[in-house]
């Protein structure tokens, strides 16, 4: 990366340093990204995806709500947003229905109003811009 030169306020050459830093960041993840026009079938925990569209309903929830890039995790009960969706993958022992779900199906949709606790394990959608 190329540093803007001397003599220009330092403060204003940090911000442009972290500008271009979060710029060259996600053209990597663009680049990276398996780019995707509709949901993946079985999307890879951990991996960034590029969807040029916002994806249909699944049960009720809509889970890419705007063209970008979107990283797909998977989380373990204990490890859950309160107010974020998932979709349960591994009921194990948690009670999914302590913490917003109507059930503990997998494949079942919720929103969570916990954190939850067991093994019981859920996916996600996480924009990244």
């Amino acid at each position: 990366m190329e540093y803007p030169p001397l003599g220009i306020d330092e403060r204003l050459s940090a911000y442009l340093v972290r500008q271009f830093s979060n710029i060259e960041s996600k053209l990597l993840l663009l680049t990276m990204a398996e780019k995707v026009p509709a949901m993946v079938d079985k999307p890879t925990n951990g991996k960034v995806y590029y969807f040029s569209d916002q994806t249909p309903a699944d049960n009720g929830h809509v889970w890419i709500t705007k063209p970008g890039l979107w990283l797909y995790k998977i989380l373990t009960a204990g490890d859950f947003e309160v107010s974020s969706t998932y979709k349960i993958i591994t009921p194990g022992t948690t009670d999914f229905t302590l913490i917003g779900s109507t059930d503990s199906i997998q494949g079942t949709n919720f929103t969570a109003t916990g954190v939850g606790a067991g093994t019981g394990t859920a996916s996600t959608w996480v924009n990244l811009g």
